[in-house]
């Protein structure tokens, strides 16, 4: 069941662009609009919302158990694998009038599927993403509850890895341990992934995941990870140094800390994303290592670890309270090391609150 202030917002929405549906398929956009957790597959699953309010939803025959559990407050489609969607679609757009007709898609509808219906049916897709994703950036009470307790398991977690960090490890031993550990505190790691651990010239490859180099003796480790607590992510940077810095690593490592700070400090209600990476991106600037900020300054996050908003100069959504997103400057120097530091902070009524509490100064 869709709940109801829910359904108001994509009504205004749909009047305010002119569309006169939103099509949505199994994505956390589901799950947010009704706690419906569908696997996506190649079987077309569809959720319909009209700009009048009304809904119904297109659905496989095998899963008429789930579906009728589900959607129960609303007409159901069923179409069976012998004679696929296609006709069981255009029976319901003509239903409902939207026999070429203009209908924005969310996540979860392929492209392939898409095609085939405009095909078929006339019907002039649009990008609707910004429409519930517009509403998932201000998260409520509860969500920020969970919010905070995954960003605490978090912390603890890079507590604990400050002291098992050690030179003759293999990255991925380190990765096993995080998550091993996120499972202990109660939250759990991305299934088939690692957490980043990236150690000495692999630190400048911002997104490496190979996780098989031995950590040396004086090397810089990026650590990069967040788990899932009650469907909501955390996500959090440090870097660690086995041994003493260089001279040069110091001085990489105060500029990030400089800008992520500068960063937490520019963040308020009623100013752009855009202007919160600009200072971060000025700091780093200034200090001459511009060109090695490659990345935007941070991104959204709830029930996706990545979501709106994000923190680089080409957004400009206007900062509210309720939003929760990172902050995660870093300097990569190829051939030789890299360092990032990251935290998820909470745009409050005055301010921001860091939902970190670990410990961000040089670590030995």
């Amino acid at each position: 069941m869709i709940k109801e202030r829910h359904r108001k917002k994509i009504m205004e929405s749909l009047e305010k662009y002119g569309w006169e549906a939103l099509m949505i398929g199994p994505s956390v956009d589901m799950e947010y609009l009704c706690g419906v957790k569908i696997k996506p597959d190649e079987r077309l699953t569809a959720l319909f919302i009209l700009k009048d309010g009304r809904c119904f939803c297109v659905a496989p025959g095998i899963y008429h158990i789930e579906m009728k559990r589900h959607f129960c407050d609303m007409p159901l489609y069923l179409w069976d694998d012998l004679s696929w969607f296609p006709e069981t679609m255009s029976r319901a757009l003509s239903d409902y009038g939207l026999i070429g007709a203009g209908i924005a898609l969310t996540a979860g509808i392929r492209s392939i599927d898409a095609a085939d219906i405009a095909r078929g049916d006339g019907v002039i897709f649009y990008n609707g993403e910004n429409v519930i994703a517009g509403m998932r950036q201000i998260k409520d009470a509860r969500e920020i509850d969970n919010l905070r307790i995954s960003s605490e398991i978090a912390d603890k977690v890079m507590n604990d890895l400050r002291s098992f960090l050690r030179p003759g490890m293999k990255e991925n031993e380190a990765g096993e341990f995080i998550a091993a550990k996120y499972t202990e505190y109660g939250a759990y790691w991305r299934p088939g992934a690692v957490p980043i651990v990236a150690s000495g010239p692999n630190g400048a490859l911002t997104h490496y995941d190979e996780g098989v180099r031995t950590i040396g003796a004086n090397d810089v480790v990026v650590v990069d990870s967040g788990a899932r607590y009650h469907d909501y992510y955390s996500d959090i940077t440090r870097t660690f140094f086995v041994g003493r810095p260089t001279d040069e690593q110091s001085r990489v490592f105060e500029t990030v800390l400089a800008a992520q700070m500068i960063g937490e400090e520019s963040v308020k209600p009623g100013v752009p994303a855009s202007y919160v990476d600009k200072m971060v991106r000025d700091c780093i600037t200034r200090k001459g290592y511009g060109k090695y900020f490659t990345h935007r300054t941070g991104h959204g996050i709830g029930r996706e670890g990545h979501e709106r908003p994000y923190i680089s100069s080409s957004d400009d959504t206007v900062l509210e309270p309720g939003m929760v997103f990172s902050i995660e400057p870093g300097i990569y120097i190829p051939g030789k090391f890299g360092v990032r530091i990251e935290n998820t902070v909470l745009v409050t009524e005055n301010g921001c609150e860091s939902l970190n509490k670990a410990p961000k100064k040089l670590m030995i």
